[in-house]
Formats: C-alpha cells, structure tokens, sequence
C-alpha cells in the first residue's frame, strides 16, 4: 500500500515537472494578451495612438 501511495505522488510531480513549462508559456501569452487587450481599449479611448499597430505587440504576438 505504501509503495503505491509513492508511486502515485512520485508520477503526479513528475507530471507537473514535465507539463509546467508548457502551461507557464500559456499563461504568460494568455496574461501578455489580456494587457495588451486592457492597453488598446484604454489608448482608443482617449484618442491615443493605438496599441495593437505597436511593433511590440506584433513582435510578441508573432514572434
């Protein structure tokens, strides 16, 4: 029972070792977007130049 008990966390850390980059690189576009999205909306507003013809935001877009 104990080595199954082992076995079990020692395979769902392993996972998490293996699968936590690829859900951090999502997380951080998903979080690049958001502000990016929050940035354009705020510039449109007030009249501003906007942040989605920015070459920053293209080069992170499409890398």
């Amino acid at each position: 029972m104990r080595n199954d008990w082992l076995g079990s966390i020692r395979s769902f850390f392993s996972f998490l070792f293996f699968s936590f980059p690829i859900l951090f690189w999502i997380n951080c576009i998903c979080i690049i977007v958001i502000v990016m999205t929050i940035l354009h909306l705020l510039y449109t507003c007030h009249g501003a130049c906007g942040v989605f013809e920015s070459p920053i935001f293209l080069v992170l877009i499409f890398p």
